[in-house]
């Protein structure tokens, strides 16, 4: 019948809106399943994050949102790409050289074998070696595990205090998560402050490894007699060798100074020391360098940030916070972030997690609805606090080495406290820093 056709030019333009609205959401949908491939295929397969994300990026970006390659693949990010290049690059020459292991060592030693001392001084040496980057928690999960089992100590508690030292190193303005915030924020235009940041996320971590310490036995240690250490893997060294590890440690310093002084790229900054450092060191060394720079790190933060790209290009990160302010509180939506990030990094990237929450939330940072250090400060904890958990990359690499320990009791313990991680710090920190 023709009474059923609509010739209003107003009518035809509520249906062609209401046509649109539906392929959004199917867009949606269909941009949100990539997503969640992309997560579960790299837990399930073993996958890198990252190669799945460029893929369903590329894939889906032009099949779905309708963009060329050439759209798709200008989301490449390549400032990102040489911050962490440069940075990651650093760090390998450390590993190479052995000034890690050696400050390590050093620091160990300050205790003078007094056990109680020992989950601190590991603590602090996780901490401090990922405020310069990745690779210092596999040698202390070794040295730590050993320790573990000659001395009867409890391995969850040894675990928590390297993995709580680890990620909340990882905030420092020079480590990948601190410089992963900063440049999301920056392409967004919202202003942080790193040092804020940081200071946030290592007072919460430092809170959590003084229960994890009164909880896990560590006032038994108290009463624990000295016991000498010596890590078997660090050697002394040649006078050459030490210089080599002293320069590096002084890079460092002049990397962390620049950072917090001066506006040049962190990552160009970081390839000139590590070129001076390179030109003091054999040729063996340069080629290793390069091979021992953490590409898997690399590929999830670029492929993330590229289907981050398509996800905001096609509308999806706006509409999906339309959704979250229709919920009438940014403050619950402050809590509902910070409780999703918490439970997404239990199981997968904490990269990845971040690179697609992030972007997500900035809309409520630039029109100002939440505290900037505030809000970012409470998804960085609730997200970093969750990486002890078994089926997370630092949680799997340390029950891998507690090879002398009952791993199937020890893997029971790690998911309770993950649980317990997930359950109750989002919802303190969101008190302690956002309010009700």
């Amino acid at each position: 019948m023709a009474g059923n056709t609509c010739f209003d030019p107003h009518c035809r333009f509520q249906a062609k809106l209401a046509s649109a609205n539906l392929s959004l959401v199917v867009m949606e949908l269909m941009l949100g399943i990539g997503l969640l491939v992309i997560l579960l295929g790299a837990i399930l397969t073993g996958i890198n994050a990252g190669v799945i994300a460029m893929l369903c990026a590329g894939i889906l970006g032009t099949a779905v949102a309708g963009m060329s390659a050439r759209e798709v693949a200008a989301g490449f990010p390549g400032d990102v790409f040489i911050m962490l290049f440069g940075i990651l690059l650093l760090l390998s020459i450390a590993n190479l050289n052995g000034s890690v292991q050696w400050l390590v060592q050093k620091l160990v030693s300050l205790v003078r074998g007094r056990l109680v001392l020992l989950p601190w001084v590991l603590f602090l040496g996780a901490f401090l070696g990922s405020s310069m980057g990745p690779g210092v928690a596999p040698l202390l999960f070794v040295v730590g595990a050993g320790f573990a089992q000659r001395y009867k100590i409890s391995p969850l508690m040894i675990g928590a205090m390297v993995v709580h030292g680890n990620q909340a190193g990882f905030f420092s303005p020079i480590a990948p998560y601190g410089i992963l915030f900063s440049s999301v924020m920056e392409r967004a235009g919202v202003t942080v402050q790193p040092l804020a940041l940081y200071g946030t996320v290592v007072v919460f971590h430092i809170v959590l490894c003084v229960l994890a310490f009164l909880l896990l036995g560590g006032l038994r240690l108290v009463k624990q007699p000295a016991v000498s250490f010596q890590d078997p893997s660090a050697a002394e060294s040649e006078d050459a060798a030490r210089l080599i590890q002293w320069m590096t440690i002084a890079g460092f310093v002049v990397l962390a100074v620049g950072a917090l002084l001066t506006d040049v790229n962190l990552g160009f900054m970081a390839l000139g020391i590590s070129f001076v450092l390179l030109l003091f060191s054999g040729r063996e060394t340069s080629e290793l360098a390069i091979a021992k720079v953490a590409w898997s790190v690399l590929m999830i933060i670029c492929g993330i940030t590229l289907y981050v790209h398509v996800l905001q290009e096609a509308g999806v990160v706006t509409a999906m916070a339309d959704r979250l302010a229709g919920l009438g509180s940014v403050n619950l939506v402050a809590l509902l972030i910070a409780w999703l990030s918490g439970t997404l990094t239990a199981i997968a990237s904490t990269f990845g997690t971040l690179s697609v929450l992030l972007p997500i939330s900035t809309p409520f940072l630039i029109d100002g609805a939440l505290p900037v250090s505030a809000f970012l400060s409470l998804v960085g904890v609730s997200a970093a606090v969750t990486d002890i958990s078994p089926f997370s990359p630092w949680g799997a690499l340390f029950l891998a080495s507690c090879a002398g320990l009952d791993r199937d009791r020890l893997f029971r313990q790690m998911v309770v406290y993950t649980l317990a991680m997930v359950v109750l710090v989002p919802p303190v920190a969101w008190l302690l820093l956002i309010g009700i």
